[in-house]
């Protein structure tokens, strides 16, 4: 609202303006419309005043007036700010384009009956209760209750091999079986969600198990290392003489694989920075309500006893690499990993 009415440059947070208050409640209720054919860079309409815009009829507000528009209980309501492309014609921003492609989109599943469910309660202050209040929670990525259970991970183990004389191969599957589009989403540039495999032995050691590549083009992205840098742009950005860039995967154990859709300079190099996007690589993300297979191959320790093996297939979340959060002193609680799932499978070894 401080960039609608004016206030540009905003003032210091320390004055306390309306710059404050990002995407308030006005911003959303002042939203009549969009401009052209499909939501996407902020097409917006917006008509700041002193009429509010909502979808239920037949309300009065002691301090506004109340215009009933439809739009606002559309995904393409959302879509105004979830949908964004760059000066190099990509999409840096797909969330309201996976919903439309995927399942939730084809069968009428709107953002809001997520982000915003119904339940009983007053829409104002000592009003009536309504039966289906929209609940204005916008569950997403910054909420740890959210990501737990949004994936699910099985850990199978495939006939036969699983003796000293043949490798242990693991079929391990992850389902986004929650999000109405793609895990990571929004800005998946700066997303990381990966597949970490361990197997614990009869005398207490964990085994850390990497996955089987699958070959397809730039692959070398979708699998951690410990050695690959990144984000070399920032030196650019930032006039910093010889920088070499940061570790592109930080957090995440070599050899994990990770569903990420990396954002390349126009030097073929990942970056963050959501303006220098020249073209992605491979989209190798979650996509809603579908299964992605890994395997593993594991030739046995020739000392690893024989018995049970306990198995943990975990799913983690991170908002940030922390390389790349640590550079400019983000937070640490701002990319702490969150644990979506995990499964264990008893596996025995003969």
């Amino acid at each position: 609202m401080a960039y609608v009415a004016g206030d540009i440059p905003p003032a210091r947070s320390a004055d306390g303006t309306r710059a404050n208050e990002s995407v308030s409640c006005d911003v959303c209720h002042a939203i009549t419309r969009f401009a052209g054919e499909v939501p996407f860079n902020f097409n917006r309409i917006i008509e700041p005043g002193e009429i509010k815009q909502g979808k239920r009829a037949n309300l009065e507000s002691d301090y506004h007036e109340i215009a009933v528009n439809g739009f606002l209980a559309t995904a393409e309501f959302c879509g105004t700010c979830h949908k964004e492309k760059d000066p190099f014609d990509q999409w840096i921003k797909s969330t309201h384009l996976e919903w439309c492609d995927g399942p939730f989109g084809q069968t009428g599943i709107v953002c809001q009956d997520c982000h915003m469910p119904p339940a009983p309660t007053s829409l104002v202050e000592g009003g009536p209760e309504y039966a289906d209040a929209r609940q204005h929670l916008f569950y997403g990525a910054h909420s740890a209750s959210n990501l737990r259970g949004d994936a699910e991970v099985r850990a199978l183990l495939r006939p036969a091999a699983n003796s000293a004389s043949h490798p242990l191969i693991l079929e391990v599957v992850v389902v986004n079986a929650k999000a109405g589009h793609m895990i990571p989403s929004g800005s998946a540039e700066e997303r990381l969600v990966w597949l970490h495999v361990t197997a614990g032995d009869a005398k207490g050691k964990v085994h850390h198990l990497p996955m089987d590549r699958k070959g397809f083009a730039g692959e070398e992205f979708t699998i951690a290392s410990d050695e690959a840098l990144a984000y070399q742009d920032f030196g650019d950005i930032q006039g910093l003489a010889d920088f070499t860039g940061l570790m592109r995967d930080s957090q995440v154990p070599a050899g994990d694989r990770i569903f990420r859709l990396p954002y390349l300079d126009r030097q073929s190099r990942m970056t963050v920075a959501q303006w220098n996007n020249a073209s992605l690589g491979p989209d190798y993300r979650l996509p809603p309500l579908q299964a992605v297979p890994e395997t593993i191959t594991w030739i046995l320790p020739a000392d690893l006893p024989r018995r049970d093996l306990l198995v943990t297939a975990a799913v983690f979340y991170a908002r940030l690499v922390s390389s790349v959060a640590d550079f400019p002193e983000v937070p640490a609680e701002e990319y702490a990993a969150v644990q979506m799932r995990s499964e264990t499978t008893v596996v025995e070894v003969r």
